[in-house]
């Protein structure tokens, strides 16, 4: 099995290599890496996700707090995000 974990206060010039390399260099190797961008698909959002074996897990989770790229980054086991209610173009005071 595998686990997804999100990664977040990337750099944004961090790479899915850079980030991939730096996980590999400390003995995780994930099935997927990938770093969210902005609408256009260029710049970072500064945060992503990888998939790890289940094994490799707890050897993620002690990679929190390291620096890639001169930021801090933050390491966790990502979780599913509920129903979010949909932002509507209108009134800021509609809804309250």
């Amino acid at each position: 099995m595998s686990t997804k974990m999100y990664i977040n206060r990337l750099n944004r010039k961090t790479t899915e290599g850079t980030l991939y390399d730096m996980f590999c260099s400390n003995g995780v190797y994930p099935l997927s890496v990938e770093i969210k961008k902005n609408i256009v698909g260029i710049d970072s959002k500064g945060y992503g996700f990888i998939i790890v074996d289940d094994n490799d897990v707890s050897a993620a989770l002690m990679l929190d707090g390291i620096i890639i790229d001169g930021r801090e980054i933050a390491v966790k086991e990502a979780t599913e995000r509920g129903y979010r209610k949909p932002v509507t173009m209108g009134s800021r005071n509609e809804d309250y």
